[in-house]
């Protein structure tokens, strides 16, 4: 019972490293962010080139549209919508005329 304790524990302190690496992470990114962008959108708004530009960058660098969206403060479905038509232009320019 002991043994099950102590892996708890240790496993508890990895996860708890973990997180506190992602949040520095996160901190890092909203760091990287011009003012314009961290702040919240008015619903509903287009998004900016800008904005799809900073939202493929950090989709090419491995973060999540989860990630994403609270740093730009976009929607996650569309921070996806963003990423999924960039998807669509990298196959549509290898299609013929």
């Amino acid at each position: 019972m002991m043994e099950i304790d102590a892996k708890r524990t240790e496993v508890m302190a990895q996860l708890a490293r973990a997180q506190d690496v992602l949040k520095a992470q996160l901190r890092e990114l909203r760091a990287e962010l011009p003012a314009i962008l961290v702040s919240k959108p008015s619903p509903r708004s287009l998004v900016s080139v800008a904005e799809r530009a900073k939202i493929i960058q950090l989709h090419r660098k491995g973060y999540s549209a989860v990630d994403i969206s609270s740093v730009t403060g976009r929607s996650r479905r569309t921070v996806s919508s963003v990423i999924q038509r960039y998807r669509e232009s990298l196959t549509d320019s290898s299609k013929p005329r």
